[in-house]
């Protein structure tokens, strides 16, 4: 029996074997690298199958099973990653990227603490690891350490220059932590990157108005509407910002603009209805707060515009209206301490000394200790003949600086 064709045969496959294994690899980058170019343009689902391909060719790619984890956790299959993690884990040694991947993967499962003790490992062993630092930020805000997060999400900024979501979440941690400059400076960097991201210009522009800088968050708002003349918020907001920069009448516009597209209905009439009183337009502020009202009678707005309509009335001494006023404010809000104060005056001008006295105590419980209180508080006690107690209130209020408490002391409290 002639063997030779056997011999061939195996020959042949040997040498197929051997031509199969040397182009496997090879095959396998050329595969994985297609997939970090979708991956790249966030294409993750596609990004998936070409790392699962390039796993066929080589199983054991340790670049492509931490590609194809990435994959995804990007599209927040946190099941599938773990699987292919714990497969990882077993072919190479803790290496930063098995540190960080295991970290970011308890992150999204919501494991914080479990998460910090992975990515200070990860970070040990690579500290240019980006992604760890953001997601040890996200930990740590999470926990409440605000510091910390905010160093986090910096420093994964400077790593990774185009990681816009950094910039957003150090911002928001940063206002927390009230550093609204360095909150503003975030934005700044992120509408460098993205110069027509409406929402920077929103937030910018109110981490603007927490420093006063009224005419900046103007221009923040007015960006923000150019482009997309249906940002309801950004009128409310520009409109707040005219107001406190005395523009009433713009900020009168903002505010109309912002009800007329459903926003916070009952604050925007609220505010034009302050900003009209401050025009000395009263018919017209009288007019916004009943609009006010008629949106909704249950709101914190609501309960400003009744206590602004009590002020009215007492403005033209009808304290007994206004008292009517200031009781569905109260009712609304039982800590609205001003409406509490504007109360105890009415009821002073009425001539109801008691409860005066009930509603200038309840102001001082809820923290409103001005030397107006102490001053209204003095002048009451005097009216019930409380003269020892009524002069050491108006003596309170004139070492607070009120030049009426210091008169008056003067006048009556000689002998006390």
């Amino acid at each position: 029996m002639n063997k030779k064709p056997v011999v061939s045969v195996v020959i042949i496959l040997a040498v197929f074997v051997v031509i199969l294994f040397a182009i496997k690899s090879p095959i396998s980058r050329s595969i994985n690298e297609k997939g970090l170019n979708s991956y790249h343009a966030n294409e993750y689902q596609l990004a998936e199958k070409y790392f699962r391909k390039a796993l066929l060719w080589k199983r054991t790619s340790s670049v492509a099973m931490i590609n194809l984890i990435k994959s995804q956790l990007a599209q927040e299959k946190t099941t599938d990653a773990r699987k292919v993690l714990e497969k990882l884990k077993k072919i190479i040694p803790p290496q930063a990227e098995t540190f960080g991947l295991e970290g970011q993967l308890l992150v999204m499962e919501d494991q914080f603490e479990a998460s910090i003790s992975f990515l200070n490992q990860a970070i040990e062993r690579d500290s240019l690891l980006s992604y760890a630092y953001y997601y040890r930020g996200i930990a740590r805000a999470n926990l409440n350490d605000l510091d910390g997060a905010a160093g986090d999400y910096l420093t994964a900024q400077k790593l990774d220059q185009a990681n816009i979501d950094a910039l957003k979440k150090g911002a928001i941690v940063l206002s927390k932590l009230e550093n609204f400059e360095a909150a503003i400076e975030s934005y700044n960097k992120l509408l460098e990157l993205d110069p027509s991201n409406t929402d920077a210009f929103l937030n910018r522009g109110s981490f603007k108005m927490k420093i006063f800088d009224y005419p900046g968050a103007i221009d923040d708002f007015t960006s923000a509407i150019s482009l997309d003349d249906k940002q309801a918020e950004a009128y409310f907001n520009r409109g707040k910002s005219y107001a406190n920069a005395e523009a009433y009448e713009k900020a009168i516009t903002d505010f109309n603009k912002a009800a007329q597209l459903n926003y916070n209905i009952a604050g925007s009439n609220y505010n034009s209805g302050l900003a009209s009183l401050r025009l000395n337009q009263p018919q017209e502020a009288k007019k916004y707060l009943s609009k006010a009202l008629k949106s909704d009678t249950e709101s914190k707005h609501s309960g400003n515009a009744y206590h602004l309509l009590g002020v009215m009335e007492m403005m033209q001494n009808k304290n007994g209206d206004a008292i009517d006023y200031f009781d569905k404010a109260i009712e609304i809000d039982p800590t609205y301490a001003d409406a509490f104060y504007n109360r105890g005056i009415a009821y002073g001008l009425l001539q109801k000394p008691q409860k005066a006295l009930n509603d200038l105590n309840k102001c001082l419980e809820l923290g409103k200790n001005s030397s107006d209180v102490y001053f209204a508080m003095g002048v009451q006690k005097i009216n019930l003949n409380d003269f020892a107690s009524g002069c050491k209130d108006l003596r309170t209020a004139a070492d607070m600086g009120n030049k009426q408490a210091s008169d008056m002391s003067k006048r009556y409290c000689k002998q006390h």
